[in-house]
């Protein structure tokens, strides 16, 4: 089975775009320790994670807004660390661990999506996408147990999106996707998912250590390549 290296190691170092490790302690800026992509805390809670420090996330209105658009590349990859406490927030009750989307829904409005639960999708971890110019991809699995740390990661490349938990392929399928995922995005949130105006997921939990990979990085270690 084909499998991704764990957080940590120098390979998924080597090509980072961007960074959050949630060491700081304190403050409400989550630092981009990757480039310039710092985040603005709002309601988390600093706390000890798998890694280093994490944010803890009350799953009602706690995220982590960046500054910046994370995925900038039709190619990418988002790795991170949660442990899920409990069902999400928002109308979805999703445990989002990253979006970044155009406020509306369908095809050609992009959106990039990762979570450790989504009660829409039967309670399931989910990662999904849609570009500029494709309708909505999603793969799906099993979720963990809550109180317990999983790492979770997407991939996206020309031929597939790939989704990953605890370093091993969950699942995978052909990328149909024609577009760009950087046009008209109005949201870049870590632990909020939000479309039409309304929240639809909120983290319960814990979150330590978050990665958006570029390119040149995912050439190297890649089961596909």
């Amino acid at each position: 089975q084909p499998s991704l290296p764990p957080s940590g190691g120098n390979q998924i170092n080597s090509g980072l775009i961007a960074y959050w490790k949630f060491d700081e302690g304190s403050g409400n800026i989550a630092h981009d320790s990757a480039g310039k992509n710092n985040g603005t805390i709002y309601g988390a809670k600093w706390t000890n994670g798998k890694v280093g420090g994490a944010l803890l996330f009350d799953g009602k209105d706690d995220y982590v807004s960046l500054s910046e658009k994370a995925i900038t590349t039709k190619e990418f990859t988002i790795s991170a660390w949660a442990n899920h406490y409990g069902q999400g927030g928002g109308h979805e009750k999703a445990n989002t661990i990253f979006s970044q989307r155009d406020d509306r829904v369908g095809r050609d409005f992009p959106s990039v999506y990762l979570s450790s639960e989504q009660d829409s999708h039967s309670g399931r971890a989910y990662a999904r996408i849609r570009s500029s110019k494709g309708s909505e991809q999603g793969l799906s699995c099993r979720k963990k147990n809550y109180h317990q740390w999983h790492h979770y990661a997407m991939t996206v490349n020309s031929n597939y999106l790939v989704f990953y938990l605890d370093g091993l392929e969950v699942s995978r399928e052909s990328n149909k996707q024609q577009g760009n995922y950087t046009t008209s995005v109005d949201y870049t949130d870590i632990g909020r998912h939000r479309f039409g105006k309304s929240n639809a997921g909120f983290f319960n939990g814990l979150r330590s250590e978050e990665r958006r990979v570029g390119k040149e990085c995912r050439s190297r270690w890649s089961p596909y390549h």
